[in-house]
């Protein structure tokens, strides 16, 4: 049993070819978000993340582009569906569905991007359409984060 703390990070992997392809350090109350056009009404969708306490992965809400995307996704949210007019995007608020991962294939068509750690980061750039992504949280020991670091490094 080590009592040396545990560095959290966010794992993204391309499922399709066996690869790490980023990773990050990661914290409580961390938030991200992936936006993208509806490939059947074709606007603006964009579903929001957090980090909760025990370093799940938390959905928290949703955002459409029109009233039909939102009402086909969920006609009848428990949380409500409501209007943000700074945004101007219908949104299902507190969601709060822990996932212990999350998959994201890339599309062919639409404009999929991730905001994670002050970054716009392209999907497109970091996967080619069809590829599978998986986003999971992983644990490791300080000392194997800093010795990785330093691997990294040289």
């Amino acid at each position: 049993m080590s009592f040396l703390p545990l560095i959290h990070e966010l794992e993204i992997s391309n499922l399709n070819k066996n690869i790490k392809m980023r990773r990050g350090k990661i914290h409580q109350g961390d938030t991200f978000s992936l936006s993208y056009i509806n490939s059947l009404y074709r606007v603006p969708q964009i579903e929001y993340f957090k980090i909760d306490g025990q370093y799940r992965i938390v959905v928290m809400k949703q955002a459409f582009g029109s009233l039909e995307a939102a009402a086909y996704y969920d006609p009848n949210p428990q949380s409500g569906l409501y209007f943000n007019r700074l945004g101007k995007m219908y949104e299902i608020d507190n969601i709060n569905v822990v996932i212990d991962s999350l998959r994201l294939r890339i599309g062919y068509t639409t404009n999929q991007v991730l905001n994670i750690w002050d970054q716009r980061i392209v999907i497109l750039n970091i996967g080619k359409a069809g590829d599978v992504l998986l986003f999971q949280i992983k644990k490791k020991s300080l000392i194997g984060y800093c010795l990785e670091k330093m691997r990294s490094y040289l």
